[in-house]
């Protein structure tokens, strides 16, 4: 048993020996080593840095200025009855008007006055809106390049027809850009 006890401890004071390469630590450097390796630093390293301005942030976008759409194509398609279907950020404008007549078809009881109704732009905002006076109704799809564009042309457009403008109003999702924008009002 002596045999195996003195075994136990040689082992027990070799195997820290092998991991630390030394037998104790010196007196106060229990623990790992500390990491500052190389040089000392520069002064000028530890000078405060100037502190940089804050970051601008960009602009937002203007009213006035149609997003660049890099060609991308979008469709409505609409009913009189206030069904539409609209497909927007297409590369194919003929794959934008399918979709479009294809959504529409799904919301309107009229299935095939969708495929009657469709206006297909590039680079363009689409306004649709519902007028509705008495047992008459229609809807309307406004398209133009510049948000403040279509705004303007959709009132001027319901207060000039028979339903006037009290009598028309957006359609919930009515104001999507071509290229993919889409407002939720």
């Amino acid at each position: 048993m002596s045999t195996r006890v003195a075994a136990w401890c040689a082992l027990v004071f070799l195997i820290p020996v092998a991991v630390n390469g030394q037998e104790n630590p010196p007196p106060g450097q229990e623990g790992p080593p500390s990491v500052q390796q190389g040089p000392p630093p520069r002064p000028q390293d530890l000078a405060p840095r100037p502190q940089e301005p804050p970051r601008q942030a960009l602009p937002p976008p203007r009213a006035d200025v149609a997003p660049s759409s890099g060609g991308r194509c979008g469709a409505v398609a609409y009913t009189a009855d206030g069904a539409f279907g609209a497909a927007y950020g297409m590369e194919s404008c003929t794959d934008a008007e399918r979709l479009a007549v294809d959504e529409c078809r799904r919301e309107s009881t009229d299935k095939n006055d969708c495929a009657q109704g469709v206006i297909t732009r590039r680079d363009s905002w689409f306004y649709i809106q519902f007028c509705r006076r008495g047992g008459e109704w229609t809807t309307h799809v406004t398209a133009k390049q510049t948000l403040s564009g279509v705004n303007q042309e959709a009132a001027e457009w319901a207060r000039a027809s028979k339903y006037g403008a009290e009598n028309c109003r957006l359609v919930p999702n009515g104001l999507l850009h071509s290229a993919g924008l889409h407002t939720k009002m």
